[in-house]
């Protein structure tokens, strides 16, 4: 029987040296793992938010707990990444948002409709500081 040319605690030590990902390969990983977000995905999402005030209200509160809850779990997963990329660089996060939209959204790619959809939430709102959402 062979040994090992590299024990466990070996392979261990050899990938604490290395330095870390940049944050922007973990980004695109994340992203990538999730699949890509479609504009079906975001077509059910609008038609919900704009047929249910309830749902909506739940929306703007949190996005993710309610898409959660509304068995979109996948578009969920999604908006926690948004959310958790706008948390760590808000003005970066909000510099990718377009601010006008001019003959509706059919060149706007769905990421960047997901995020006009989230800044227009309380939830965003209250993490800049403003009670006046709504």
């Amino acid at each position: 029987m062979r040994s090992k040319p590299y024990d466990d605690e070996r392979v261990a030590a050899l990938l604490r040296c290395l330095r870390p990902a940049p944050a922007a390969w973990v980004a695109r990983a994340k992203r990538v793992a999730l699949g890509p977000l479609t504009d079906a995905d975001l077509a059910e999402l609008t038609q919900k938010l704009e047929l249910e005030p309830a749902f909506k209200e739940r929306f703007e509160d949190d996005p993710v707990a309610a898409t959660e809850t509304a068995g979109f779990r996948r578009l969920a997963a999604h908006l926690q990444r948004e959310l958790e990329e706008f948390l760590a660089t808000p003005e970066e996060w909000l510099a990718s948002v377009p601010e006008v939209v001019a003959h509706g959204p059919g060149g706007v790619p769905p990421e960047a409709r997901l995020r006009m959809l989230l800044v227009a939430t309380k939830m965003v709102a209250r993490a800049f500081g403003r009670d006046d959402a709504g």
